[in-house]
């Protein structure tokens, strides 16, 4: 997963999925994993 790359941010991350803003990409990934993409960034490091 993007996310898990920690090269990018999480604005590159939501451009690269096609959102246009990094505000509504955080929106849709947190009612979808209950959490912000940082917060599953920090959790799933290697």
């Amino acid at each position: 997963m993007l996310l898990r790359d920690l090269s990018g941010s999480i604005s590159e991350v939501a451009t690269l999925c096609g959102f246009d803003s990094p505000s509504n990409f955080s929106k849709v990934f947190k009612r979808f994993y209950n959490c912000a993409p940082r917060e599953y960034r920090n959790w799933n490091k290697h």
